[in-house]
């Protein structure tokens, strides 16, 4: 329930020393640190120790960059994003919060919440709370407007990752080039005519 010291990786690494058995400790982003020699160093000699005392580490981060001297000891974990059912309490939740906040001011229409959690699909709890946050503060409700705002904040998220592109849906599937296939399974799958992105 408290909160830690900041510490440098090799100051975290000798907890181990000190731990008992059934204790984790949790690393928050040491990757970069991770480049250098002795810190890699550092690392399997502490995972050892944790493994002969019962201790579990935990490195978390979202660049990781596992070294490969320690990669047989190390299972990565992912964490699934969360559901439209979890985006849509967490939106409800943060709407109650700024009301609170806001003395009343916050308006939200029940009609828009599906919409918003869906617009913010596959985005972060952390991601969703910042749309929302930027929406109420910007409109006092959440309507059609907090909608439109999210997908042109999400659109921003997607871009600034370099990886993908994000396509409205309903655009005409003659405008991509080639996925003869993938276009054919499109139609079947959602009844539509060819060509189609299902809105």
């Amino acid at each position: 329930d408290s909160q830690p010291e900041p510490m440098e990786l090799d100051g975290a690494l000798r907890l181990v020393d000190n731990a008992s058995t059934g204790d984790i400790l949790a690393l928050l982003d040491p990757f970069p640190a991770l480049d250098a020699a002795i810190f890699k160093r550092m690392l399997r000699e502490a995972l050892a120790a944790a493994r002969r005392k019962g201790v579990c580490i935990v490195l978390i981060g979202g660049d990781w960059n596992i070294p490969k001297e320690v990669q047989d000891d190390i299972r990565i974990i992912e964490l699934a994003l969360p559901s439209a059912a979890d985006l849509e309490a967490y939106i409800r939740q943060i709407c109650k919060l700024y009301a609170e906040k806001l003395a009343g001011k916050v308006t939200v229409e029940e009609s828009c919440i599906g919409a918003l959690s869906r617009a913010c699909q596959g985005l972060t709890l952390d991601d969703t709370k910042s749309l929302v946050a930027f929406a109420l503060v910007r409109y006092r409700k959440i309507n059609g407007d907090a909608v439109k705002l999210a997908i042109r904040e999400k659109k921003q998220l997607v871009k600034r990752g370099g990886v993908l592109d994000y396509e409205e849906a309903g655009r005409d599937m003659s405008q991509v080039g080639g996925l003869a296939v993938l276009k054919d399974w499109l139609a079947k799958k959602f009844g539509r005519k060819p060509y189609l992105l299902p809105a």
